[in-house]
């Protein structure tokens, strides 16, 4: 699992494919661009270059599950652990959300342009269609 918004710069990420896309067009062969009809130019750029946001599912498409589990004390901040070289099962409940989403996946990995520098201890999980926070 992976945590959500933390692997990469969302701005940084369409910036790079805006200049790949904008390279292409400064060396697009000239006969071909001023032979070729202007919606065409558009079609093909658009389709490999178009980036679609996510789109998340409605709320009563979402499912919630409950579950008793053990978590290990040394990942929980208010626990003060003695002996930190083995796991300290401590009871908990574990809640997992799956929401389904149309998109790039990746996008979950990326961070927009305001952030908070503290750490977050929300998981998340992508597979499939639906992504799960844990």
């Amino acid at each position: 699992m992976n945590r959500l918004f933390t692997e990469g710069n969302l701005r940084a990420t369409l910036e790079g494919a805006r200049m790949k896309m904008v390279a292409e067009i400064e060396n697009y062969d000239a006969n071909k661009l001023l032979n070729t009809a202007e919606d065409t130019l558009v079609d093909y750029f658009v389709s490999n270059y178009q980036v679609a946001p996510l789109e998340i599912a409605e709320r009563d498409e979402a499912v919630v599950q409950v579950e008793p589990t053990h978590v290990d004390a040394r990942d929980l901040p208010d626990r003060h652990v003695l002996d930190p070289s083995h796991p300290v099962p401590v009871a908990g409940t574990l809640i997992r959300v799956r929401v389904p989403y149309k998109g790039d996946p990746t996008f979950f990995r990326l961070a927009g342009s305001v952030f908070s520098c503290a750490p977050t201890v929300t998981r998340q999980e992508v597979a499939g269609r639906s992504t799960s926070r844990v």
